[in-house]
């Protein structure tokens, strides 16, 4: 987990640019460190992986409970 946090910190300082985040279809513009825009977008695809792979376990978890349940 350190060498993560590491590899974070370093891309982080290694992309302080600023890029222009567009909130389509509102006429607004963000400016934002390029470096947060990718750790958030990681971040949210991080936390979307999870659900599916919770809602698909979903039958397994119940097929479990129930064998628990009858033993």
């Amino acid at each position: 987990m350190i060498v993560v946090g590491i590899l974070v910190v370093l891309f982080a300082i290694s992309n302080r640019s600023v890029v222009i985040l567009e909130l389509w279809p509102l006429p607004y513009f963000v400016p934002f460190p390029f470096y947060g825009a990718v750790l958030i977008a990681a971040f949210i695809g991080f936390i979307g992986g999870s659900v599916v792979a919770w809602v698909s376990a979903g039958g397994t978890r119940r097929k479990a409970r129930n064998a628990v349940r009858k033993t």
